[in-house]
């Protein structure tokens, strides 16, 4: 049987307070202060997101650990995975510079692609109810992302 999610009771509070840079800062660009340029805003949540896609993809180096002991082929692309994520997500600033609209929307996709593949390779192994808070935060995150993109795309930031 699996730990249960309870056993830290900071886990949740802190992985919702997470969030607040996600939501606080898409729904700027929506509605911009005159002091706060858009453009600012945009590098202060691509710099926040890029930052949480590499902590999150430590899941994954984590993983390939723990299914190492059964599947060494499993793990060994799990571990590589992990190590992509984090220059894939550095890569975002260099898009950023060419397509700033699409690329909070890859970004977006790029968590829930994450999530999609935990859910086949590790939800298994995570405690109880662990999975289904990363799920909230994931969709919350990336829907945040596809609302920045939106608002630069239709916006001109």
């Amino acid at each position: 049987m699996r730990p249960h999610l309870t056993g830290n009771h900071w886990l949740k509070p802190l992985g919702y307070a997470g969030l607040l840079p996600f939501i606080l800062l898409s729904l700027a660009l929506w509605w911009p202060a005159p002091y706060l340029p858009a453009d600012l805003l945009a590098q202060a949540l691509l710099t926040y997101s890029a930052l949480i896609f590499s902590f999150l993809s430590g899941l994954l180096w984590f993983g390939s650990f723990v299914l190492g002991q059964h599947s060494r082929q499993q793990a060994s692309q799990m571990l590589w995975l992990s190590i992509v994520a984090m220059p894939w997500s550095w890569s975002w600033f260099l898009w950023n510079h060419f397509a700033p609209g699409l690329t909070f929307l890859a970004a977006g996709l790029s968590y829930v692609l994450l999530w999609a593949y935990e859910r086949e390779t590790l939800a298994h192994i995570y405690p109880q109810g662990f999975f289904v808070l990363r799920t909230h935060l994931t969709f919350a995150a990336a829907l945040s992302l596809w609302l920045a993109g939106v608002a630069m795309l239709w916006g001109g930031v």
